[in-house]
Order: C-alpha cells, then sequence, then structure tokens
C-alpha cells in the first residue's frame, strides 16, 4: 500500500484534476483508499513519476500520459493524484 503524509506535502502541491492540459507534473502523492492506490499502482501511476494531462473535458474522462502510455481515467480518480510541477518539485 502507498501511504500518503497530507503533512509533508510541497505547498504548491494540486491535485492533476485542476491541471492543465500539456503541463507535466510529478506525482508526489496519491490521496484515496485502499483499492484507489492499488488500481492506479497498477497502471504505473506512483509517487516520483511523471505525468502529462494530455486531455481534459467538462465532462467525461480525463487522458494521461504515463511511462508513455496513454491512460483515460475518470474525474475521481484523477482527483485522488497528487502532483506538482514537474520543474519546481525538489525532494527535501
Amino acid at each position: 500500500m502507498i501511504s500518503v503524509n497530507n503533512n509533508k506535502l510541497p505547498e504548491d502541491a494540486i491535485s492533476l484534476a485542476n491541471g492543465a492540459v500539456d503541463r507535466e507534473y510529478k506525482i508526489v502523492s496519491i490521496a484515496g483508499g485502499c483499492g484507489a492506490q492499488m488500481r492506479l499502482a497498477s497502471l504505473g501511476i506512483l509517487p516520483g513519476q511523471r505525468i502529462k494531462l494530455i486531455k481534459a473535458n467538462k465532462f467525461g474522462p480525463m487522458m494521461v500520459l504515463v511511462k508513455g502510455s496513454k491512460i483515460a481515467l475518470g474525474r475521481g480518480v484523477i482527483s485522488k493524484i497528487i502532483v506538482c510541477e514537474n520543474n519546481r518539485h525538489t525532494n527535501k
């Protein structure tokens, strides 16, 4: 299981659901229960990975690019992925 400690999230951390299209982010945390964490891990969506939001319409699933694979995920799942802009994230 992936542990989440919200007290140690960077100030600029946001939910990927609030991210901008065509921008690359670094995953800093996965919020949610064991089921959501396991599902995302099985897709290669883990803290430390780079992720790019490539499609986000007002309604329907959102599309991300992870490790060269395009993955469509619902907004509920996307909202559990906590990210920072890739070029701003530092390991403290």
